[in-house]
Formats: structure tokens, sequence, C-alpha cells
């Protein structure tokens, strides 16, 4: 039986998931960073110090040395496995030191990755999706650019703190040894897609756009903002995917595997490394739909070169080599396939994702190229409350902890002691949630919780306190997407990331939008869609049948919907009380 591969390097545990051409699950591993890795010291799978947050970039190699370890003690069959692919946080860096390659291409079967690639970083510390510290960086970008909305012009994106660009430039800036024994720079799906190539991957338009480097308009890295953020930056980062007008969004292959998986694992030769993408995705429904398009599209087109959408991709018999794709644009298209679909994951932090019609930068948001239509651009938010990125999954953990509740299940069973608008002690709404400082808002980490009248107060019961936090998060997402008035286009939701398992959660952001809740089967999407884009890849029986991977979790409840909507005018007022500048 042919098997397919998918990886998963998130922010607090590294997943595989292995499948048959079918999709049907044979194997799934996962590696707890925190848990099974305590030598790293990670809370998270990160280290803070105040807004800088790293991660170890040998955790992650010594995680996926114990994962494809474990895989064997399992049994698999690794000369099965047809193709690989995969996902990883988005954003993050890894600078290679000068020499690293060639360490790369010589890797000794008999020795473990961890062991070999000791010396192979300039830096151990990788600056992640969760650091905030280059608000100088961002602002010296922006104003050499002539302000945010004309670097967000160029980019897609005003300065962000998290994005590769301003992490690069700080490096040059402040630690200037790191920068200059750097080598080479990678995204993190470009550093594992290059692990198992054993060489270094490039990075694609998509992940690039996530960098405030890459020109939307060109598809090209942009030359005034590289030369800002580093000198020779541009050869230390490699190429783009290059643009034409005639366009394709397609799965590259990034070559076979690197000769050390075959000999030390039993991979075959011939397995195929398929580029790895950003984490945020992976609804299958959405996921299966395009490919049924692309397939179609992909018929009458000659093999040499084939043209569709926004990327563009030279696809020729002998496979392309080294192309690492997509973070958020690969993200976005398989939330969100339709203009009336809004797309939400629900993991770490939580995203939000809908189309745009006109390439307008947004402020506080992100605008990428959409791969399903020509002429056609994608939004992103990151939420919370001002479409802040943080404060998701971390936040409704510390809630349910506050709670006294052990478990989820016990936590929404504490919801439910209190109907939608907390029995109206607390009004329309007024409890504002932050436990990182939020990269685009000024509101100090804290939990703000106000009465009826608007009185701050320091503490609710445990049935209130647990609703409120999810009505705050549902109720920011939606008033984020009514200040660019799209909330009339949307016909129905689809979510991924773990708290999608939450049925809390998921009511009350059908309520709120008055729209319908799909979600994802597996809480495993991102890897089961490393196994889908390598079998779409590789695979001549491409027989998915989108419905067995999505189902119905939630239909509005229309008293509900008076009451949100009446709420949602109230939460409004407590944005302007707090000064901060409003979502989008």
């Amino acid at each position: 039986m042919e098997t397919f591969l998918g990886i998963d390097l998130g922010t607090q545990q590294l997943k595989a998931v292995l499948t048959d051409e079918n999709l049907n699950i044979v194997c799934i591993e996962v590696i707890n960073y925190d848990n099974e890795l305590p030598e790293f010291k990670t809370v998270g799978g990160v280290h803070r110090a105040g807004e800088i947050v790293t991660a170890p970039v040998l955790m992650w190699i010594k995680a996926l040395d114990n994962l494809l370890h474990r895989l064997k003690l399992n049994g698999i069959e690794f000369s099965s496995i047809k193709a690989i692919s995969g996902a990883a946080q988005q954003h993050g860096s890894v600078f290679w030191k000068h020499g690293a390659e060639q360490i790369l291409k010589t890797l000794n079967f008999r020795e473990t990755l961890f062991n070999q690639l000791q010396n192979s970083f300039a830096t151990n510390d990788c600056p992640i999706w969760m650091d905030a510290s280059t608000t100088s960086e961002c602002k010296i970008l922006e104003d050499s650019c002539g302000g945010p909305m004309e670097l967000a012009m160029r980019t897609g994106s005003v300065g962000c703190e998290r994005f590769t660009g301003p992490q690069i430039f700080k490096k040059y800036r402040k630690e200037r040894h790191i920068y200059d024994s750097t080598e080479h720079i990678s995204l993190i799906s470009s550093f594992l897609c290059s692990v198992f190539c054993g060489c270094y991957a490039s990075v694609d338009f998509g992940d690039a756009s996530g960098t405030n480097l890459f020109n939307i308009a060109t598809f090209k890295w942009d030359d005034h903002c590289v030369n800002v953020c580093g000198k020779d930056l541009r050869s230390k980062l490699g190429d783009c995917v290059p643009s034409t007008t005639s366009i394709v969004f397609y799965i590259f292959c990034s070559g076979f595997i690197a000769d050390y998986f075959v000999k030390r694992y039993g991979f075959s030769p011939a397995c195929s490394v398929i580029v790895f993408t950003g984490d945020n995705h992976f609804l299958l429904k959405s996921w299966m739909n395009f490919f049924e398009k692309l397939l179609c599209k992909l018929q009458d087109s000659p093999p040499a070169v084939s043209h569709i959408l926004c990327n563009t991709v030279t696809f020729t018999s002998a496979r392309p080599i080294n192309y690492s794709s997509s973070g958020q644009l690969t993200s976005l298209a398989v939330l969100c396939q339709n203009s009336d679909c809004l797309g939400i994951s629900l993991g770490t932090s939580d995203t939000l994702f809908f189309w745009l019609h006109e390439p307008v930068p947004i402020p506080s948001g992100h605008v990428f190229c959409n791969p399903l239509q020509q002429d056609a651009y994608m939004g992103l938010i990151w939420y919370l409350l001002s479409h802040c990125l943080l404060n998701g999954d971390g936040t409704r953990t510390n809630i349910r902890t506050l709670c006294g509740c052990k478990t989820w299940y016990e936590f929404e069973l504490l919801v439910a002691e209190t109907p939608p608008g907390n029995n109206g002690f607390i009004g329309t709404v007024g409890r504002i949630y932050f436990d990182e400082l939020e990269t685009s808002c000024s509101i100090k980490p804290g939990y703000y919780r106000f009465n009826v009248d608007g009185k701050l107060l320091q503490s609710f019961a445990s049935n209130v306190e647990a609703r409120a936090i999810l009505e705050h998060q549902c109720l920011s997402k939606r008033m984020s997407l009514e200040n660019v008035c799209l909330t009339d286009e949307m016909k129905h939701i689809q979510v991924t990331g773990g708290a999608s398992e939450n049925s809390a959660l998921v009511q009350i952001l059908s309520d709120v939008f008055n729209l319908p809740v799909y979600k994802i089967k597996t809480a495993h999407s991102a890897a089961l869609g490393g196994c889908a884009r390598a079998i779409m890849f590789e695979s001549k029986n491409f027989n998915f049948h989108s419905g067995n991977y999505a189902e119905l979790v939630a239909l509005p409840r229309a008293f509900a919907v008076e009451i949100y909507n009446t709420m949602i005018c109230r939460y409004k007022e407590l944005i302007k009380l707090f000064n901060v500048d409003q979502p989008l």
C-alpha cells in the first residue's frame, strides 16, 4: 500500500499523519515540546523575555528525530511513503550559518540530525510569530517608504512586529554578529522543507508576502525594503518563485528526499518532498473542492507550463527543485474558497480569513494574492479584540483554569449555566481579555470586566467568566469584519484548529454572525492537509470526497442572534473607552 506523510511543525507540537491515497489515516504521532523535550525549558513551545519570544531551532530538530524514530518503532514501512508535505508556524525565521548547506548535503545516516546540526545555525533562538520586539524597526521601515500605508501598498501590510522582515532588520541593527555569520535565512516552513531535501529550499510568494519584504504588485522581493533591512539581504533570502503575466497556483515539488532519510529510515529514494506551507489551514472541504477545480483547469493545459491565477511557477516534466510554499496564501485559499465563506482558525492564535475584491491594503490586516480567482485578493486578520494575534487559545485556557475547570468539557458545562448575554448581569457586553501585549493595539495585558453600567469589576462568578471570554472573542471578530462592510456577503463559516472542538465556542460564533458553522472532523488538519498535498502531487487516483471531512456543527438561534446584535453596539463603545484603534 502506498502511503503519504504530512508533517506539522506547530508552536507547541510537532505532528505527523500518515494516510493512504484516499486520505484514510494509518497513523498519527505527536511530539509535545514542553513535555517530551524538557531540556529546552520551553513553556508553550517558546522562550519569553518580555516582548521577545523565540523558540530553539535545535528543539525542532530533536523533535523531528524523535518523531521519525517513534514512527519506526511503530512499524511504519517508510519505503511505502510516496511523498511528504506539511505545514509550519508562520513568520518565524531560521538563520543558517555559513557552511550549513554543505552539512545538510553530507549528513551521516548513522547519526541523528540533532547531533550533526548543532553548529549549523548563526543563532539557536529563532524569532517567532509571537514576538513583538521590533516596533522601532517597523517604524524605520515604514518611514523609509513614506509611511505605513505606503509600505502596505508595496507589501500588503503595514510594518508588523512579528513579520520576518522587521525581525531580520533587528538582527542587522542590534545583533550584527548573528546577521554577518548567516549564510541563508529560511522561514520555518522552508527550514523544515530544507531538512527533508538536504539543501536550502526557496520561499514562494505566499510565505514571502508575510515578511514585509515582498512586493505584492511585482511578485518579487521589494528592492527598497530588502535594502533597508540588511546589507546583502537579497542573497541571504534566495529567490522567490518568479512571476509572469500568466500565473499558476500549483503544489511544487521541492525535489526528492535526502539520502540521509533513505539510509537511516528506509525511505524510497523516489519519495517526493512537496512544498511545506503555513499552518493556519486545511479545512478539507474547501481544500478538496479547490483541487477538483484545479484538476479540471489543468486537464487542457500543456505539461510544460500551466497557467492558473495567482502564483507563478514554471512546471516541467522534470520536477521543479527547491521551492517551499506558501504560508498565509494557501491558508486563505483552503479556509475560504469562495467570497461568501468566512474562514476562522481557532488555535494558539485566532485568525480570520475573507476575500477582498480590490487589492486595497488594510491598515491592521494583511492582503495576500488570491490563488482561487484572478484579480481577487484576500484579507487576513489576526485577532483578538483589535484584530490582534496573540490572545487566542492561550487566553481561553487561562480563563478555564481561573474558573476552576480541568477539562474543556467542564468548561462547556459552566458556559451552559448562563444564557446568551449572561442574564443581563453585564448588560450588552463589556469584558476584554488580554494575556499578551498585542502587536496592533495599545491595551496593556490584563482582564477587564464591566457590569451593565460600564463599571470596571475585579471579578466575575465562574459561570459568567466562562461565557464572557467566548462572547468577547466572537464579538471582536464580528466587529472587525463589520468595519470593512463584509458581513452581508458571508453565507457560512468554516473553522479549524483545536478550539473548533469547543461546542460552546462554535455555537456562539454561529449566533454572533448569524451564520451556520462547519468544521473539519480531525484535530490534525494541518498535518492531514500535508498528506492531501502529497497525494495530489503523486497519485493518479485522486478520489477524495470532501463531505467526508467537514460537518455542520452549529446553526444560529434567532433569540441569540437578536441579543448579540444589541451587544455588538455596547462592545464598540467599550473599544472607544480604551482609546485604541478600531480593527481594520
